[in-house]
């Protein structure tokens, strides 16, 4: 019988609109009990990103330890996968702090 998994277990797949163009996103590893989850984004002719978020206890929160891995898909991406540096990132990463 076919069912549409949770977009946090392992396998899904799924859509989501933005900048330069729709990404398609993959589960690969999904491990609730070691709270860590890994996944890869696809953006179609410009990278493939592995993403991997491991939280970790901190007082009454969590930490989260984001990693972002990209891969430039030909030269038209070489830029956008050179802007994701040390100052970019530090940037990038306050928007997950809003959510």
């Amino acid at each position: 019988m076919a069912r549409t998994p949770s977009p946090a277990e392992r396998d899904c797949a799924f859509i989501t609109p933005g900048k330069p163009g729709k990404a398609i996103w993959y589960v690969t590893c999904h491990e609730p009990a070691r709270w860590f989850v890994e996944m890869l984004k696809i953006l179609p002719g410009v990278t493939a990103c592995r993403l991997e978020i491991q939280l970790s206890e901190d007082g009454a929160g969590c930490f989260a330890d984001v990693t972002y891995s990209h891969t430039s898909m030909g030269s038209a991406s070489d830029e956008f996968v050179a802007t994701f540096m040390p100052d970019y990132y530090q940037r990038f990463m306050q928007t997950w702090r809003r959510h």
